[in-house]
């Protein structure tokens, strides 16, 4: 990292947390290095979906909105849904085959927030607005 992380939670937990990050970096993030790990969770959280949703927007033609819910409670339907939207071919395989588990400490989960639901609750007024538009 260009900075030192200080960021409470997760610099101060893994020997390599004030030099490497594991998540995107958003315009402004040098910002966040001394908050606690849930708020720069919840600010990376709202400005991905905030410049994901900007760009979709911009797009020309059909587009197709995917959540994280959808795609873990039916990734060949949802993925067929995405195929669809950009004019690719459905390959039957994705039917036969489990969403592969990628760059994460434990299994994925739909109850998984209920872990850290007070982290949670204290950040919700950083990302309530984004958060109801887009129905959760």
């Amino acid at each position: 990292m260009p900075v030192p992380l200080r960021i409470e939670g997760y610099s101060d937990t893994f020997p390599w947390g004030k030099e490497w990050w594991n998540l995107s970096l958003p315009p402004g993030w040098q910002d966040w290095v001394d908050l606690p790990l849930a708020e720069v969770c919840a600010r990376i959280w709202l400005s991905n979906n905030q410049a994901v949703l900007r760009a979709a927007r911009e797009l020309a033609g059909d587009g197709v909105l995917v959540r994280y819910e959808d795609v873990k409670a039916d990734p060949a339907a949802t993925l067929e849904r995405v195929a669809q939207a950009v004019e690719l071919p459905f390959a039957d395989a994705w039917h036969a085959r489990e969403l592969p588990v990628v760059m994460t400490q434990t299994r994925p989960d739909p109850d998984k927030w209920l872990r850290h639901e007070r982290e949670i609750h204290r950040v919700l007024p950083v990302v309530r607005d984004l958060a109801e538009q887009l129905g959760y």
